[in-house]
């Protein structure tokens, strides 16, 4: 092709295409992780973050906040183990993880290991720094 049939100011500059991070179509929150998102969502300077976490308020189902019998999506869980001493953590969704940086997705071994688990119950989860054995003492919402 001829330089005759172009123009220079025709040449756009590309801005870089940035990856999101993935998220589900439906996001699953606790009510205490979407009042976070709604308040960084409001106060952030970065619109490209707020917009992603105003997306994900949109699309979120909140998880219902019921004290549980036994360790469920959303509950408050409180462990102890000989090696590493009591812990208390929320057990939520990778999205929710993904959001927040908070609590134990229920897609780590952590969270696998602790689903469906009741107080008193023992469970062991393998880890690249070894095995080890998490007590439930505690289960809320």
């Amino acid at each position: 092709m001829s330089k005759a049939f172009t123009r220079e100011d025709d040449a756009v500059d590309a801005a870089p295409i940035v990856p999101r991070p993935a998220l589900a179509a439906i996001v699953r929150l606790t009510r205490g992780a979407a009042d976070l998102l709604r308040a960084e969502a409001a106060t952030t300077d970065d619109l490209a973050r707020r917009k992603l976490l105003t997306e994900a308020l949109d699309r979120a189902v909140l998880v219902p906040a019921d004290p549980p019998a036994r360790v469920v999506l959303g509950a408050r869980v409180t462990v102890e183990s000989d090696a590493e001493g009591r812990r208390e953590e929320s057990l939520v969704s990778p999205e929710e993880f993904e959001l927040t940086g908070r609590g134990w997705s229920i897609a780590s071994p952590v969270g696998r290991a602790l689903l469906g688990a009741a107080p008193g119950d023992e469970v062991e989860i393998d880890r690249p720094r070894g095995r080890i054995t998490l007590r439930v003492l505690e289960v809320g919402a």
